[in-house]
């Protein structure tokens, strides 16, 4: 480097950071070994007749390290300081809120964009070698970095907001799938009822601008291509922004206090008077309770839920008035909607014990009176107070879509029992709490230290994205479901017959919590004495959710 160069020293420090981070050099490894493999295989392969179009293969690799690299790389931006109280140091050595975060992103902007340098000689090939236009070159060259740039301003919000890296990327990543894909969703459902969403609704979302490419981007989409991915830079400065704010405010909380209507806005959200004095009463008989309900945001993030998706549903009813109100779009809701109420509930069961094992005190608490039984019996009852009036709102909108769907549509005998078994199923779902389920979360929490993480993995993490996805081949046959056809009635029947059985089997039993309760107070106390996994920590990739790390033979029965 020149010696009149002069880097700004958070940026040298991330760039030295991420020199000495094997995943970073693997993925940069990784990059130009699948670039120049692709591109060598498919020369070769287009000389035997093989025609299909490198610069589509190269771009979607492109478009996967432009997704997840920046992801993996970029979502302890601001965590990582938070937990190792850096932040503190780095204002006292002089830099003021403004050159921190920017800085931060510059540095982690070079680190992501170094996997894009890789692949790019490949993708001038597919190019020089030609049959690419150039119009179609220039749009792939300035899109893979629009897009990371969108995946790292999520990055940065999500590092903004949270205080631990799992919860940070799975906000990023629910609110960057929901701007990317709410609208073709919509316009899937549309499509499947008979309706259609005006194509300039598609120009809001950063998706549509790779699936121009990959279509071909003919002459007649050009400028909706350009306007798409202006619009995907304005997303990103937009999410910039925010994340600045919040960064400001959340520092400004810690030095100097917060403000008078911040102060009334904690309360509320703690909690009104009736709800903390119903919590006072715990202090005696089991204190974990009592502090287990202190922490409301499970609970906010419930009423997020709830209200985005009937915020979704009300926005394509908007957009689609006629065909919009039918049954299957009321079951989709409801699945939808009990999916992320249990993601929540794991999400509560392993938050109160990752936090204390995070901040280096669960061994502090066990030093006290308090039982290992307490914490676990606690944490339980926590639960069933912190989403009590969660799932009474659950119910209520169920019985709303039930009544609703009655009234839209004509019935006969066979389709009407078939409606109400089907509500019975997700009604159910949607009040009852696996203390199983429960425990495996709380033993996730306690191992890891990441309750985002821990309900990530109890859920199926990702793979619940690709039910979703394969979800559209099944409801293709939903359109006029249910019909009430005497085939349709016996397979309804026989499978809530099933399930039914299982239900009663397992209440009755009612084994299995005791025995995972009885082997996570055994091993309680040896988990917490144990390190803390890093975030990086490569024994988290394979890692059992019914494990220990590092002690295999310790397993809880799940």
């Amino acid at each position: 480097m020149p010696d009149n160069m002069v880097m700004h020293p958070l940026i040298a420090r991330e760039l030295r950071a991420a020199l000495r981070k094997k995943s970073a050099q693997k993925s940069r490894a990784w990059a130009a070994w699948i670039g120049g493999g692709t591109t060598v295989a498919f020369l070769l392969l287009n000389t035997v007749g093989f025609n299909f179009p490198l610069h589509t293969f190269l771009f979607f690799i492109g478009l996967y390290y432009a997704v997840t690299q920046t992801f993996t790389l970029t979502a302890d931006m601001f965590t990582a300081e938070r937990e190792n109280e850096a932040l503190g140091l780095l204002f006292l050595a002089g830099l003021n809120v403004r050159e921190i975060f920017i800085t931060k992103i510059a540095g982690h902007f070079l680190v992501t964009f170094n996997n894009l340098l890789a692949l790019a000689p490949f993708i001038a090939v597919a190019f020089l070698s030609g049959g690419v236009s150039f119009s179609l070159f220039g749009a792939i060259v300035c899109c893979l970095p629009a897009i990371m740039i969108f995946c790292l301003a999520l990055s940065t919000l999500g590092s903004a907001m949270c205080d631990e890296e799992s919860t940070g990327m799975t906000v990023a990543i629910i609110i960057g799938l929901l701007i990317s894909f709410l609208i073709p969703a919509l316009s899937w459902l549309g499509n499947r009822a008979g309706g259609n969403i005006s194509s300039g609704w598609f120009l809001l979302t950063p998706a549509y601008g790779p699936w121009l490419i990959y279509n071909g981007l003919n002459f007649r989409v050009r400028t909706d291509f350009w306007q798409n991915i202006s619009i995907t830079l304005l997303w990103s400065v937009v999410f910039f922004v925010l994340a600045a704010v919040l960064f400001h405010l959340s520092w400004r909380q810690k030095v100097v206090g917060e403000k008078p209507w911040r102060q009334r806005l904690r309360r509320w959200l703690r909690g009104s008077e009736a709800y903390r004095r119903d919590r006072v009463k715990w202090l005696e008989t089991n204190p974990f309770v009592w502090l287990a309900t202190h922490d409301r945001q499970p609970q906010q993030l419930a009423a997020c839920v709830i209200t985005g998706l009937v915020a979704i549903w009300f926005l394509g009813w908007t957009l689609l008035p006629r065909v919009w109100v039918n049954v299957p779009n009321f079951l989709f809701l409801a699945l939808s909607f009990n999916l992320f109420l249990n993601w929540i509930n794991y999400y509560a069961a392993a938050r109160t014990v990752a936090e204390l094992r995070r901040k280096q005190t669960i061994e502090h608490l066990l030093t006290t009176p308090l039982r290992v039984e307490q914490i676990v019996d606690g944490q339980i009852e926590a639960l069933r107070i912190q989403f009590r009036k969660i799932k009474f709102t659950a119910l209520i909108l169920n019985l709303c879509m039930v009544l609703v769907g009655l009234c839209v549509r004509s019935w006969n005998w066979r389709a009407l029992a078939e409606y109400f078994m089907i509500w019975a199923f997700f009604i159910g779902w949607s009040q009852q709490q696996s203390i199983a389920s429960s425990l495996t979360a709380l033993w996730a929490g306690l191992v890891t230290g990441r309750p985002m993480l821990a309900a990530n993995r109890l859920i199926g993490g990702m793979s619940y994205l690709w039910q979703f996805y394969n979800f559209r081949f099944f409801f293709n046959s939903l359109a006029h479901f249910p019909s009430g056809s005497v085939t349709e009635f016996v397979i309804v029947t026989f499978v809530a017959i099933i399930f039914l059985i299982i239900y009663v089997y397992q209440r009755k039993s009612g084994l299995e919590a005791p025995l995972m309760r009885g082997q996570l107070i055994d091993n309680f106390r040896k988990i917490a004495t144990e390190p803390l996994p890093e975030a990086n920590d490569p024994r988290l990739k394979n890692w059992k959710i019914n494990e220990r790390l590092g002690a295999s033979s310790d397993l809880l029965r799940v």
